[in-house]
């Protein structure tokens, strides 16, 4: 049996000591940076296409390294099963 594969992160803001998040969509091949996901706040999310966060890494919000590879191993995982 696969393991399912991670779609979501969150992880400590230093700067606001609020959260940030990564969704990914596999089916809409994007992923969803949230910046204080929960809030009532508006613009508060931003969609990169896998493809450009595969070349060029992430675009508005910088995750830790470790949360940016396990990103990057999910999509291999995804290519892998897709």
């Amino acid at each position: 049996m696969a393991h399912p594969i991670q779609t979501t992160w969150m992880w400590h803001d230093e700067d606001s000591g609020g959260v940030l998040a990564a969704i990914i969509d596999l089916e809409a091949q994007c992923i969803q940076w949230l910046d204080q996901p929960g809030c009532a706040c508006g613009d508060s999310a931003s969609e990169q296409s896998i493809a450009d966060f595969l070349r060029q890494g992430p675009r508005w919000l910088q995750p830790p390294a470790d949360v940016e590879a396990e990103m990057r191993a999910a999509l291999a995982q995804a290519a892998g099963v897709l």
